[in-house]
């Protein structure tokens, strides 16, 4: 088991509707993810913040292209 805290850039969005253009200047992307890591390889990180001790059910994945990535840092497992 490897849990990983990431430093990445998201994609920048709004909500549907008028935006303050002001607020998207500001908005930079920067984005952080903290937790269990369920499947990688050279392109992609899987990603679950929750996960069952019992059976590996999962809540929470989010998949992070590799490219958007600044930094993973291994975090230790208790």
């Amino acid at each position: 088991m490897r849990i990983v805290f990431i430093t990445w850039t998201d994609a920048v969005g709004c909500a549907a509707g008028w935006s303050d253009d002001r607020s998207l200047r500001e908005y930079n992307g920067n984005a952080y993810s903290c937790g269990f890591v369920l499947d990688e390889d050279e392109d992609w990180i899987l990603v679950a913040g929750h996960q069952f001790a019992d059976d590996g059910d999962v809540q929470g994945a989010v998949a992070i292209p590799k490219r958007m990535i600044d930094q993973i840092t291994e975090l230790e497992v208790p």
